[in-house]
């Protein structure tokens, strides 16, 4: 099963000043948090799991996301500790900061803790219970009661009590991809999915750098930190607050216990060339052999969930725990048989399994994987179920009859948005435009049934937008905002489709900014003819190329690079994961070499960029744009290019790409209103 830590961790040797110990009596008798912004009422129900009315209710859930982000970012921290990279949430006056035991590394190490107001802070990790993920630190306190007052830390309250519901909402803080000193704690919204006793997990998107941020109730109170990803979008992983509670004295003075988790798994594999759940091969002393499954059984049930496909069951054992005791039907030529498995541990550091079997079949991963994550209909628990979509129905009604969606031979490439009732729509470019610049032979069908074929009028690049026409009239028109100031982060976006609900709702999670490319991780020097190499970056795509000091950059992809500034543009034209071609002089030889870009944060500490694609696949073009309003919400490459609502129905921008795992980007309207008038005829 694929489980993946946040961020990374390292080890060193521990300190012999240990805190002293503090109890939970005394840490809670001196915490002084933010008071509780606890919901009433209607608002509260909703909260719990009742599903959304009306806009009404909408409205209101999202005043109340909003008032919790302001007040509970400020003690979202970024945590640094040696290369490691990840998030923490201050809890108390001493400067006690929760995180996750695979950032913190080891007990007695020097850290910094990085404040969104700017502050950096100097701390020590304290103990953690590997078992769970669970870690502590503690920011190093001024001597004098006057210059400890002075800090005035922002800290937040921890849930007292672990009555967490299934379908209840939450709100996830954290810094992915790593502390930005420009960027505030990143929103993600989501309600609780599954919970078990030593983990909760949520459809609150995490990646790298998330790792040890805080999960909130509804009341601000802190109930969960951030701890592992798998394979859907719904496997975001965290740690009961009770793991903190139960241990803090074990916590406070230093204490290291545990092992780390690993990942679940049932020791068996299917067939390489079909997709059915018939087992072809079980691993010798493993969960499913002890439990009596053999080779030719096909298992029809694994706990509650039906299984069809082996990627079914992939995902059903992924969200169980190591150690615990599921029930599973399999089907034995004419007989049902049910056995008792107990999930074991992959890639841990107590029991493993042997290496063949440590991913169920590997190859399969990401191409089918990310096919299900794509095609799932979300459960009951998730926020886009079908049931929350439809209160929003009414918000999007109008913008739906102006969103179209464009096919080529029946296979849908993107949406668009109607901006002239002469029939001008706008839509993602790169989706619908080859490279060489034509149009697609694509269709565009209205949201009544009536299909048109599509000419391209003219392509904005620089947004990535194409405005396309098709031979119609009086047809309804977008509606777009007139606020000129953008939805501040946990505002709700809705994303209208053509159909009776919309296709996704999510929140907007960073303020706009522009979205960097990628980088290769060298320091340059001008050269006669090209860029010359001064230095190589551990752990950059160029260093992972081969590249070295000394080397003269002539070429990328073909084009001459004229100076070090020429070579910088162009490799920041390209995306994060892309492979670019270098010609290269070294000494007095020539060399092809080919090499991955990677983002800034993976270069500086941040998790591989192979993340990002754990739960769908991504636009082609994502990267480039003047500027973009990031949200969370789950939109596919072929779902981009229509219109992104705020609570009152009105468009104020475009969705222009499917970013990673955590994010999408649309396109403000303000850029995109520019764009139609300059390309309109």
């Amino acid at each position: 099963m694929l489980f993946t830590l946040l961020g990374s961790y390292s080890f060193a040797p521990a300190q012999d000043d240990e805190p002293a110990a503090k109890s939970q009596q005394e840490v809670r008798a001196s915490r002084k948090a933010q008071p509780l912004l606890a919901p009433k009422g209607r608002l509260l129900k909703i909260f719990q799991g009742q599903s959304p009315r009306d806009g009404h209710d909408i409205k209101s859930m999202q005043k109340h996301v909003q008032m919790l982000v302001e007040q509970l970012s400020p003690a979202t921290v970024g945590v640094g500790v040696g290369a490691a990279q990840g998030s923490g949430v201050i809890v108390n006056e001493d400067g006690f900061v929760l995180t996750a035991a695979h950032v913190a590394g080891r007990p007695g190490r020097s850290a910094r803790i990085f404040l969104p107001d700017g502050r950096s802070l100097a701390a020590k990790t304290l103990g953690m219970n590997r078992a769970m993920d669970a870690g502590m630190l503690q920011i190093v306190m001024p001597d004098s009661a006057e210059a400890r007052a002075d800090l005035d830390l922002p800290i937040v309250e921890i849930a007292k009590d672990s009555s967490i519901e299934l379908g209840q909402w939450c709100l996830a803080l954290g810094h992915p991809g790593g502390f930005q000193a420009d960027r505030p704690p990143v929103v993600r919204l989501g309600r609780i999915v599954h919970k078990y006793k030593d983990v909760i997990t949520t459809d609150c998107t995490l990646i790298g750098g998330d790792s040890g941020g805080p999960l909130f109730d509804m009341s601000g109170r802190v109930i969960g930190i951030h701890s592992r990803i798998g394979p859907q979008l719904v496997h975001n992983v965290h740690v009961p607050i009770q793991a903190f509670e139960e241990s803090w004295d074990r916590l406070v003075s230093g204490e290291l216990w545990g092992n780390l988790p690993g990942r679940p798994f049932i020791g068996v594999r299917g067939s390489e060339t079909s997709d059915d759940s018939i087992v072809t091969e079980v691993v010798e002393g493993g969960p499913a052999e002890k439990a009596g499954i053999q080779p030719g059984d096909r298992i029809v049930k694994f706990g509650d969930r039906e299984i069809t496909t082996f990627e079914q069951l992939v995902l059903a054992v992924g969200v169980r725990r190591p150690g615990e005791k599921v029930s599973v039907i399999v089907q034995r030529e004419d007989d049902r048989v049910e056995v008792e498995v107990e999930v074991g541990q992959a890639g841990g550091t107590s029991q493993t399994a042997p290496a063949p079997f440590q991913q169920v079949r590997s190859n399969s991963y990401p191409g089918l994987l990310q096919y299900i994550s794509m095609v799932r209909s979300p459960g009951v628990n998730e926020k886009n179920h079908e049931t929350i979509r439809g209160a929003f129905a009414g918000i999007a009604d109008t913008a739906s009859k102006a969103t179209v969606r464009i096919s080529q031979d029946n296979k849908k490439l993107a949406l668009g948005a109607i901006v002239d009732s002469s029939g001008l729509i706008i839509t993602k470019a790169s989706q619908v435009v080859d490279k060489d610049g034509k149009l697609r032979p694509v269709t565009c069908r209205l949201q009544n049934g009536r299909e048109f074929e599509m000419e391209l009028i003219g392509v904005k690049t620089q947004h990535d937008i194409a405005l396309l026409k098709i031979d119609a009239n009086k047809l309804p028109v977008i509606r777009w905002t007139d606020e000129e100031k953008p939805p501040s982060r946990g505002s709700w976006l809705i994303t209208a489709g053509t159909g009776d609900k919309p296709v996704s709702i999510g929140v907007v999670s960073v303020n706009p900014t522009e979205v960097r490319g990628g980088v290769l991780g060298i320091l340059l020097g001008e050269a006669e003819k090209g860029a010359v190499i001064e230095r190589v970056l551990d752990g950059g795509g160029g260093a992972q190329a081969g590249l070295k000091s000394g080397d003269v950059v002539l070429q990328v992809n073909g084009e001459e690079m004229a100076d070090r500034q020429t070579l910088i543009d162009t490799v920041r034209a390209h995306l994060p994961g892309e492979q670019i071609t270098l010609e290269i002089r070294r000494e007095d030889e020539q060399l092809t070499i080919k090499a991955t870009l990677m983002r800034l944060s993976d270069v500086t500490g941040g998790r591989p960029v192979v993340q990002n694609n754990l739960g769908g696949p991504l636009s082609d073009r994502r990267t480039g744009f003047v500027s973009v309003l990031q949200h969370d919400s789950v939109v596919q490459p072929n779902q981009c290019g229509g219109p992104v609502l705020d609570v009152n129905g009105n468009a104020i921008g475009i969705n222009i790409a499917r970013a990673g795992r955590i994010s999408t980007y649309a396109l403000p309207a303000k850029l995109v209103l520019e764009a139609i008038s300059e390309l309109k005829p």
